[in-house]
């Protein structure tokens, strides 16, 4: 079972904007972004990895956390926006 389907995600409102995003310049296609995602929000979009689906974010950070050339810009979404985690 893939983690999305363990753990479904409930957003508080659609993100009203990009809270993730990739310095360009600094990227280098490693793939580590897209590797590690559990949500499998990034993907390879012309020569360097882009977060595509925003939506299906966990907002986990871990994107972030294995960027070697520190590419990722990542900061909370804004004005009560985001995911809820249900309680199980």
């Amino acid at each position: 079972m893939e983690i999305k389907n363990k753990f479904p995600l409930t957003h508080h409102k659609e993100q009203p904007s990009q809270f993730i995003r990739v310095i360009e310049e600094k990227c280098i296609a490693c793939g580590n972004c897209a590797e590690i995602c559990p949500q499998s929000v990034w993907q390879k979009v012309g020569e360097i990895y882009q977060p595509v689906n925003y939506r299906d974010c966990s907002e986990c950070g871990a994107c972030w956390d294995v960027c070697e050339a520190e590419a990722i810009d990542f900061n909370d979404p804004k004005g009560g926006t985001g995911v809820i985690f249900p309680n199980t």
